[in-house]
């Protein structure tokens, strides 16, 4: 199959020389897009050797004689060493000491270097002390990065806990004595974090946008303010009071820009993921560890543990807070939370317990922790005499840490364990008692949320409880439950023993996704589209569930004006802030080679093959091993092979981890990616490149190659517009669209650019979009014309006229094909003369001229066949086929429809498959066979919803309606005809329309609503008014004049015969039963001496029903015959008629019955 070098169209004819779409020469070089020279890979995406670097940053520190702890040093010279230039979402702070200049005038050179070091190391420490990275200080500033070159779960929130440290040691302590005040700014985004190239080397540096919105904040803010940009407080507002500023005037900010001022760390923080958010699912897993936890235990030191694994916010803690909760022990539970940013303060976890217990803050004095202890002490111990000293001692208080001086720290360790203990195991103020006078052992349940986090001591303090302890003194001993929480792939603090409790949470299921979702979204609120992006994004994640909805209703209310996909496109690269810092933080701790391959893989999209992810050398050695590890994690999943010759496809578990993992790549780097991996697919399946066309399309797009991005975008918006995949192709038409006119014009490209604009016209047509559809010709007639070239020109205007003609512009239509038709006769353009040619047919058919539609079609089809356009010839044999409908030759109509059937499938026309299909069910319905006539609707159906086809559609809809309606489903019929009407508007398509209302009323008479049929019966013909079809006009007056209002109108009798008259004229075959029904029930009406009569009109129904092997209308008819007998009280005749609509109606149930027959045939 040769290939046009300037539109791209296909040619089929090995003996056509020229173009038959643009007029091009076939002998021309090569197209439009040459695949060119391959690109190797270009080095240096692997990590560079940062030695350099980091004893730049260890000399940042020695320069300012700033102290850092060795180990914070080696761990930073580490990451540091393995450090690449990626862009990643990362909180940016920056630090400035305000009235540095001025007070450089109050004192010494040598003070005022004191002043700046005392700053340095404040902010070091709070920075490090939190899990961020000191980047580099600047004058009297210091910029710092959270996220980067490590990500940590809480990496948001760390910065401005570390920004309220600051506040805080300055505002209690002086530097040199003198008063200093400092200013904080704090921007989330997008950041490129990496080794950059300057003057001095290699320099870790972070910049973007992100970095100089920090700075502006920090410029902006108060004496000792704290400064947040609105995406910081998104992610941190449940834990830290925040204040709205003023509009602010940021320079290089063209807007006034709206900041946030951190006040201080909220008294009650949400918890991170509240328990009031709704439940679903984990019906069994529950109530394992409900039973676990009431399971009855003497009085005494037990101890029963439980291991809770599974992915970060998958819902361990929010089953283990269900479980207390429906066990009434929420009050009995002692919550240790790990974070990653603690892992080098010792004991985190339980200060953090302690201090809620106790009620101080991290503000208070020494001596106001001092009393809260020795009052907690007394009140939780009041038999005992413990020591305050010990609790003062591991919270930093002055005099307890001199007093502790010199002890050996085994003992002070053994002791703090011995009395943490007792505070852990001391029962409530007041205990229960059985009526045998016996104790009720009330457990001790300490909660061990992300021990995987915990530091040394805090493990070694678990490890000692579970190894047993005695009570407190004068206390009763309880028994011990305590419940690990970590995460899937992290080592247990203790191996579980057999008769621990293990539960491992896997995503949720189907039912319980959706009903999370119906739990957190009003119904309604979220169109499909929307509920599709959460779901494939959040994969059965609770957490990222909630979280994605919680952010894709910000967007929404942010975004009004956006529709279903609009929307989704707007939101699709979006990712809430938490997860994120999540999502960024494992992959972080993935070895060097496993991330790249992650990385690799992310290209790729969602799911890939190892054939795909084998092109890329760079990770080629121990790729299987890699992806093996990359599963056991849970980041990838391998799907089961069914044969053994098979490629081995591997999905994402989320495409959340798929999305952060893609956006650390820079830019730079996935352009390259992207042309490796196209060139490799060019080479390796060059035999079966057809197959690859959306997936070259889409990597030469990201790699920047316009030319071969065009290429491909069009040749795979042409393949999957034959394939039926209508929204994938138009979006490949518009993203050549839109590279093309980015591109220098020149006479190739505007001629590939009328095509693509017809093309994508034309699809807009069949999915419903007139008026979008009209604004791509223009443009294509434009570019013609620009060319001077008449073949572009014709092809725009054949599709205009198309389009108009489905609009209901008759006569507008008419005039323009047949213009074309004597052009394209001129320019010797036989494709495009064929398509006008059956465009007129279809008029003619549509206005009811039937005899010289047909004489069209069969002229055409023998045409098409000898030019080799099987598309054409499927058109003409399917329009052939309706013309045999209307006159009831249900036999050729038949026929003809299934000889379009393999032409259609030739030509990988899905759109004219699923109208051919219809059709063939209008047939089956005809003659009565109910199941062969709803699944062919059925699978019609299922083309057009790929496909977006609103006409066939609508069309489908007011079938199942009227079938429906036939077989006495009447919701069912109503429901279906709604849904016609809303397909038909879409579409614009005044003849669809028609005949949905027509529908809709159809089944409001038969439930006895006379008037609102009547109503959509007027709307009706209006509809068929406007677009000129006679047909449907003497249709719906017929079912008028059916519902005439008693007592009826004499002229009644006159309108039916008037359209009797033109039905035998026009040869409307179809109407003729439907005709005498109504006249015989007008005569029996207007007087009882014509009953007589009227019966003769309704055996004339009979007969023309039976005659045409229209069964419905032939048992419609017997049905309206058994009712006038029934008011004659003939009970003969009544008999007859009973006994032949019962053999009728057995008929009908049993080929309704015979589904399975109907799709067996189809198929």
């Amino acid at each position: 199959m040769a290939e046009c070098p300037q539109c791209l169209a296909s040619i089929h004819s090995e003996a056509i020389s020229v173009c038959p779409w643009c007029g091009a020469s076939l002998a021309l070089g090569e197209a439009l897009v040459a695949r060119g020279k391959e690109e190797e890979e270009k080095p240096g995406w692997r990590a560079a050797d940062l030695t350099g670097e980091a004893a730049r940053f260890r000399l940042q520190f020695e320069e300012r004689k700033v102290a850092v702890p060795e180990e914070v040093l080696r761990n930073a010279e580490r990451l540091l060493a393995s450090a690449e230039a990626q862009i990643r979402k990362a909180t940016i702070l920056f630090a400035d000491m305000r009235g540095f200049t001025q007070l450089a005038r109050k004192v010494s050179p040598e003070e005022l270097g004191n002043i700046a070091r005392q700053f340095y190391k404040t902010c070091a420490d709070c920075v490090i002390g939190r899990g961020g990275f000191v980047v580099k200080f600047i004058g009297d500033a210091v910029l710092a990065v959270f996220g980067a070159p490590v990500a940590y779960d809480r990496d948001t929130e760390n910065a401005v806990r570390a920004a309220l440290d600051i506040n805080e040691v300055f505002a209690r302590e002086a530097l040199s004595g003198w008063a200093v005040s400092i200013s904080v700014g704090i921007a989330t985004g997008p950041a490129q974090c990496g080794p950059i190239a300057g003057p001095a080397g290699r320099v870790y540096d972070v910049l973007g946008d992100t970095v100089n919105l920090a700075m502006r904040l920090q410029q902006a803010a108060q004496e000792n303010e704290i400064l947040i940009c609105q995406t910081t407080r998104e992610a941190v507002g449940r834990w830290f009071v925040c204040d709205e500023t003023r509009p602010l005037s940021l320079k290089h900010i063209d807007e006034r820009y709206r900041a946030f001022a951190v006040l201080n760390e909220r008294e009650a923080p949400e918890p991170r993921r509240p328990p009031v958010s709704p439940y679903c699912g984990r019906t069994s897993e529950t109530a394992a560890l409900v039973d676990f936890l009431k399971r009855s235990v003497p009085a005494g030191p037990s101890v029963r543990v439980a291991h809770i694994t599974g992915e970060a916010g998958i819902g361990k803690s929010r089953l283990v807070t269900e479980a207390l909760k429906q066990a009434g022990l929420e009050e009995r539970a002692v919550w240790w939370q790990g974070a990653p940013s603690s892992q080098v303060i010792l004991l985190w976890p339980v200060l953090e317990w302690l201090r809620a217990q106790m009620r101080f803050g991290p503000h208070d004095s020494p001596t106001a922790i001092r009393g809260a202890i020795t009052r907690y002490l007394k009140a939780r111990l009041p038999e005992a005499e413990a020591d305050p000293l010990l609790l003062e001692y591991v919270f930093g208080g002055p005099a307890a840490i001199q007093a502790m001086q010199g002890l050996p720290p085994e003992r002070i360790q053994r002791n703090l364990f011995s009395l943490l203990s007792d505070l852990l195991l001391a029962p409530p103020s007041s205990t229960g008692a059985d009526h045998d006078g016996a104790t009720e052992a009330h457990p001790v349940i300490v909660v061990a949320d992300d021990c995987q986090w915990y530091d040394p001591l805090t493990r070694s303090l678990l490890s000692t409880l579970l190894r047993g302890r005695s009570a407190p003194p004068g206390t009763a001993s309880a028994p011990l439950i305590v419940i690990m929480l970590y995460r899937s792939g992290s080592d247990a603090l203790i191996a579980p023993e057999p008769d621990n409790l293990q539960i491992r949470l896997d995503t949720l299921h189907e039912a319980d996704r959706s009903a999370l979702m119906e739990r957190l979204v009003p119904a309604g609120e979220f169109l499909p589209e929307i509920r599709k992006l959460v779901f494939d994004k959040a994969a059965g994640n609770p957490l990222f569930i909630e979280e994605m909805t919680r952010l894709i209703r910000q967007i929404m209310r942010n975004n009004t004006n956006m529709n279903g996909r609009a929307l989704a496109n707007h939101i699709i690269e979006v990712i809430p802030v938490s997860l994120r810092d999540l999502i960024q933080s494992r992959i972080d701790r993935l070895e060097s080679h496993t991330r790249q391959v992650l990385q690799c893989a992310s290209l790729l999209g969602m799911d890939f093959t190892f054939g795909l992810i084998d092109l890329f050398e760079i990770i080629h050695e121990g790729l299987t091993a890699q992806l093996r590890a990359l599963c056991d994690m849970r980041y990838l999943e391998q799907q089961p092979v069914a044969q053994r010759n098979k490629d081995i496809h591997y999905y994402f578990t989320h495409g959340l981890f798929r999305d952060v993992a893609y956006a650390t790549l820079l830019e730079e780097q996935k352009r390259a990616l992207h042309r490796t991996l196209a060139t490799r697919l060019e080479k390796v399946f060059a035999d079966r490149i057809r197959e690859y066309y959306e997936l070259l399309a889409f990597h030469y797009a990201r790699a920047a190659d316009s030319h071969k991005a065009v290429y491909y975008l069009v040749k795979a918006a042409d393949r999957q517009m034959g394939l039926g995949a209508g929204s994938e192709a138009l979006e490949n038409f518009h993203q050549a669209i839109d590279l093309i006119r980015s591109m220098a014009p020149t006479p190739a490209r505007q001629t590939l650019m009328a095509r693509v604009l017809t093309r994508s016209a034309r699809l807009h047509r069949l999915m419903g979009n007139a008026a979008q559809a009209t604004e791509l010709i223009e443009g294509a007639l434009e570019c013609a014309q620009e060319l001077d070239n008449e073949r572009l020109a014709l092809g725009a205007r054949i599709e205009r006229a198309i389009t108009d003609l489905w609009s209901g512009q008759h006569d507008t239509a008419r005039a323009e094909l047949e213009t074309a038709t004597e052009d394209a006769g001129r320019l010797q353009c036989p494709n495009l003369e064929m398509e006008a040619i059956n465009a007129l047919g279809v008029l003619h058919w549509q206005r009811g001229d039937y005899e010289p539609a047909l004489e069209r079609f069969q002229r055409l089809a023998q045409r098409a066949e000898a030019a080799g356009a099987p598309h054409i010839q499927a058109d003409a044999f399917n329009n052939a086929g309706l013309i045999y409908w209307r006159w009831t030759q249900y036999p050729q109509a038949i026929k003809a429809l299934k000889r379009a059937i393999p032409l259609r499938r030739q030509a990988s026309d899905r759109f004219g498959l699923c109208a051919t299909l219809m059709n063939l069910g209008i047939l089956h319905e005809q003659l009565g066979q109910a199941a062969a006539a709803r699944k062919a609707y059925e699978t019609a159906r299922q083309i057009g919803e790929k496909t977006g086809y609103s006409q066939a559609l609508s069309a489908l809809e007011s079938n199942l309606s009227n079938l429906d309606r036939r077989l006495g489903r009447l919701i069912s019929a109503l429901e279906h005809a709604g849904h016609a009407v809303e397909h038909a508007r879409m579409a614009g398509d005044s003849n669809l329309e028609a005949a949905a209302l027509e529908n809709l009323a159809l089944a409001l008479a038969r439930r006895g609503q006379a008037d609102e049929a009547r109503k959509h019966f007027a709307d009706a013909l209006q509809m068929a008014r406007k677009a000129q079809n006679l047909e449907k006009q003497l249709g719906v007056r017929l079912h008028l004049l059916a519902l005439s209002a008693d007592p009826v109108p004499p002229s009644a009798l006159g309108d039916v015969n008037a359209i009797l008259a033109e039905i035998e004229q026009r040869r409307y075959r179809d109407l003729q039963p439907r005709a005498w029904r109504v006249k015989a029930a007008l005569l029996a009406a207007l007087d009882a001496k014509n009953r007589f009569t009227a019966r003769e009109y309704l055996d004339m129904a009979i007969d023309h029903a039976r005659s045409a092997g229209n069964f419905f209308e032939e048992l419609e008819s017997w049905q309206a015959l058994r009712d006038h007998h029934r008011r004659q009280m003939d009970a003969e005749a009544l008999a007859r008629c009973e006994a032949r609509i019962q053999e009728m109606e057995w008929v009908l149930n049993n080929n309704h019955a015979g589904e399975s027959d109907a799709r067996s045939d189809l198929s």
